[in-house]
């Protein structure tokens, strides 16, 4: 595999929410992610951000029910907590 670019991060994702503004101080508590960029919409809604962890970063932003996003890009499930099963002895 060849070595990433200068100044790219290693794994670079999007990810749409209902409530991002909700979701990102999640993020950041539940995960440690920093906030690098937020811009926030005239209604309150947030249109990109960016949060970085290490080398990654993800773009998390509106795109559920009624927002513009979801009106023009495909449709779209918020991201829901999940559990990796456990084993059984």
């Amino acid at each position: 595999m060849k070595p990433t670019p200068a100044g790219w991060p290693r794994l670079s994702s999007a990810v749409f929410y209902d409530s991002a503004a909700e979701a990102i101080p999640w993020l950041c508590k539940a995960f440690g992610f920093e906030v690098q960029l937020r811009v926030d919409g005239d209604d309150g809604s947030v249109v990109h951000s960016q949060l970085t962890y290490g080398e990654a970063l993800i773009m998390v932003s509106e795109g559920g029910e009624g927002s513009a996003r979801s009106a023009s890009a495909s449709r779209c499930a918020a991201p829901r907590a999940w559990a990796a099963p456990t084993r059984r002895a």
